[in-house]
């Protein structure tokens, strides 16, 4: 539909997507139309849009002008095509336009860039290259108009033709100051929607589409921050959750452990995404995550002397970020237990003989509590693809230390003690205990 169609065009093209809907059919030969039947309730509230002066502003500034806008277009050629279904030669009159400087042709093709990406984006499995090039050749078209005082111009002359209190020149004002941030929701939005649904490469793309369009550093920095926030009271909502029932059942302490970390997995996987794992936000995201999980394996583990169990999730926390004193305490705290774990878990106490028997105990005691406790863990957390991964790589570190680590019986000789991160070592036993 031309994008100043009056409430007459409106009326009418609402009554012919309805009848379409009706007899199931789809009813556009316009560029751009829908080709699929619409649902009653998507035609109704598209018309009523149109009826709001300052949504309809916004609308109009996302469809394609005729070159005289806000001025009626009437014998425009490249809007006749687009009427016709003949893009091609629209985007031939728009690019002929735009390499003359003119605004019309400019801000078309950034609209046209912008909706063929949008559309690409719905395939499940698009040309990569294809789908960069459309994103960055809309954002550059974009920006060449964003400051063109031309365009806002055009903007407030069309405000003053509608004629209507409910929208002034201080809201083109407000859409100049907020097109970047606009363009960067849009780019959000999918970073969000693909990460849910695994396809982290486009995911991967768009977050540095943000971080495009901001420009600086420290805008980028706020405004994914932003975008992150609600992901990230999701996450602490969590683990207030699991630390208030923890403190009515320490026994439940590694079922609550293991239940945070995997329902967190994906949301954090998230605001990596959008942040950077590196980021400060992240990293404060992510300690609170890791303080609250330790935390339930430290209560249950005083309460059970469960060693074996509670492998899996401190193996787990050590890829995980967080600020150096809490890193040191889970990789002290996992060293502790494993210790543990290597002599038979912290009870029955286990007596063994020194020598080269000690060591090649130590080797096989280590070889076998990576079978039955530590592969199994990948399946006990329930992860995602990319967590999955880690500790998978994980289980190969400890794998390939673990004639260093099976330090149970050979580091602290009978009659040593003393205390490692909160944990209690005594003699040939490494007995976790928090104080």
């Amino acid at each position: 539909m031309p994008v100043l169609a009056g409430p007459r065009d409106v009326a009418k093209r609402a009554d012919q997507l309805k009848l379409a809907a009706e007899f199931g059919v789809g009813d556009d030969v316009w560029s751009f139309g829908p080709a699929e039947v619409l649902p009653a309730e998507q035609i109704r509230s598209a018309a009523q849009a149109l009826k709001e002066p300052a949504e309809r502003l916004v609308l109009e500034f996302f469809w394609f002008w005729g070159d005289s806008f806000p001025d009626e277009a009437d014998g425009d050629l490249a809007l006749g095509h687009l009427a016709l279904g003949e893009t091609a030669a629209a985007v031939e009159i728009w690019q002929g336009s735009a390499m003359q400087g003119r605004l019309a042709g400019l801000h078309n093709l950034a609209v046209y860039y912008h909706l063929q990406a949008l559309e690409l984006e719905q395939q499940e499995s698009p040309a990569q290259e294809e789908l960069i090039q459309l994103w960055f050749k809309a954002l550059r078209f974009w920006e060449k108009i964003s400051g063109n005082d031309e365009l806002w111009s055009r903007l407030r002359d069309r405000v003053k033709r509608m004629a209507d209190a409910r929208v002034t020149s201080e809201f083109v004002d407000q859409m100049q100051a907020t097109l970047p941030e606009a363009l960067a929701k849009i780019c959000a939005g999918l970073v969000l929607s693909h990460a849910r649904h695994g396809r982290l490469d486009r995911a991967s793309l768009h977050a540095a589409l943000v971080t495009h369009i901001h420009g600086d550093t420290a805008g980028s920095r706020r405004a994914l921050e932003e975008y992150a926030a609600p992901i990230a009271r999701r996450i602490d909502a969590r683990t207030v959750e699991a630390e208030n029932r923890l403190a009515k059942s320490t026994h439940t302490g590694l079922e609550e452990a293991l239940a945070l970390l995997r329902q967190c997995d994906d949301d954090l996987r998230l605001i990596d995404l959008l942040c950077g794992r590196t980021a400060d936000y992240y990293v404060e995201v992510s300690h609170g995550l890791v303080d609250a999980a330790l935390g339930c394996v430290v209560a249950y583990q005083r309460e059970t002397q469960d060693d074996f169990g509670c492998l899996p999730v401190l193996l787990h926390l050590l890829d995980k970020a967080a600020l150096p004193e809490l890193k040191s305490r889970v990789s002290e705290t996992f060293e502790a237990i494993y210790g543990n774990a290597l002599v038979g878990g912290s009870r029955p106490p286990m007596v063994i003989d020194g020598g080269e028997r000690e060591a090649a105990m130590d080797a096989a005691r280590a070889y076998q509590l990576i079978v039955d406790s530590i592969l199994p863990g990948l399946d006990q957390l329930g992860l995602g693809e990319s967590s999955r991964q880690m500790y998978a790589a994980r289980c190969g570190v400890v794998e390939r230390s673990r004639d260093r680590v099976g330090y149970g019986t050979r580091r602290h000789r009978a009659g040593d003690a003393g205390v490692c991160g909160g944990v209690v070592v005594t003699g040939e036993r490494r007995i976790a205990r928090v104080a």
